[in-house]
């Protein structure tokens, strides 16, 4: 009672089975592709809110354009270009997250060209715990403000 073994069977089944997961590792990129478009598009959003919330006019800062960061340590942090409408002037915005004692909350950041590095503030936070929070003397700040320059030394301006 031996059963015949048949190639042609066993290559429809094989085909029909990567055709499978071919398939569903097209929609899986696909829908990665989709949602980093729109992961980048409401850091921006979120990068202007906060740096528009920390000035002293309203509509201070305008966003530019995302920037690559070529950098494998920069994998928690999205970098855009900014300018300051009353000084004329061009900036590097970084969003990244940082542990805090909080935990992990989306710190901002401005570079000028000099590469000099200011904390703006922390976004997703209102009220008062907001004002305690950014006033904060933080360790995990100044370790930032001092990494930065050294993330973003690759990226062209």
């Amino acid at each position: 009672m031996s059963k015949e073994f048949s190639y042609k069977d066993f290559f429809i089944k094989y085909g029909l089975l990567m055709a499978i997961v071919s398939v569903t590792v097209g929609i899986l990129v696909y829908f990665s592709i989709i949602s980093n478009n729109s992961w980048t598009k409401n850091l921006g959003t979120s990068l202007q809110k906060v740096l528009n919330d920390n000035s002293s006019e309203q509509n201070e800062w305008i966003l530019n354009e995302n920037i690559y960061i070529n950098n494998p340590f920069a994998y928690n942090a999205s970098c855009y270009s900014v300018t300051n409408v009353s000084e004329k002037k061009d900036y590097i915005a970084i969003i990244v997250r940082i542990n805090s004692f909080y935990g992990p909350l989306p710190a901002v950041f401005i570079m000028d060209e000099e590469n000099n590095v200011d904390f703006i503030g922390y976004s997703s936070l209102n009220g008062r715990i907001k004002e305690k929070i950014n006033k904060a003397n933080d360790n995990r700040v100044r370790y930032w403000k001092n990494k930065i320059p050294q993330v973003l030394k690759d990226i062209e301006r």
